[in-house]
């Protein structure tokens, strides 16, 4: 599959404020996309000087059996990240922070082509070089794995992060 992952490099993220936003649908990285896009606008973030959130993803685990089976539901988290001193001009968004962290970095080419296969495929081949790297975190308590879109010279990208050690 072409899709597949070009490279796995080590990053570390500083500590970081973000908003986010937990929703279960039958869509839920869309439906919280479109609500995160609309919070970020009619917050004030858009309008800071100088700033330019970065907004991640993960899945919701919080979704009931009965949610899944008889719904078809999922749910995911969408983040943006805020200056530290960001106060929202509404609500619609928790405020939080995420402590800095390394990771395991996977970036994904058009990953929405096929988004079914190729990012469980991603996910599974960052699992794998975390596994056989010996870099599997004690525990996951507290840290995230996540997704972030990437938009650079005219293509799209996935990054996948987990963290290591």
């Amino acid at each position: 599959m072409q899709n597949l992952p070009t490279d796995i490099r080590i990053v570390q993220l500083p500590r970081q404020r973000v908003a986010l936003y937990p929703l279960i649908s039958p869509a839920p990285e869309y439906d919280v996309g479109r609500h995160m896009e609309e919070w970020a606008m009619q917050s004030g973030l858009l309008e800071r000087p100088d700033f330019s959130p970065r907004i991640f993803g993960w899945d919701f685990p919080l979704v009931t059996q009965e949610q899944i089976e008889q719904f078809g539901l999922r749910g995911y988290v969408c983040c943006y990240t805020v200056p530290s001193d960001f106060e929202p001009a509404c609500p619609g968004a928790q405020l939080a922070w995420i402590d800095a962290d390394e990771y395991a970095v996977l970036r994904l080419k058009n990953p929405l082509e096929q988004a079914e296969k190729t990012v469980p495929a991603g996910w599974e081949r960052l699992h794998r070089f975390i596994e056989e790297g010996s870099l599997r975190p004690r525990s996951l308590k507290e840290r995230y794995c996540f997704e972030e879109i990437v938009h650079e010279e005219g293509q799209v990208y996935m990054d996948l992060y987990h963290p290591i050690r």
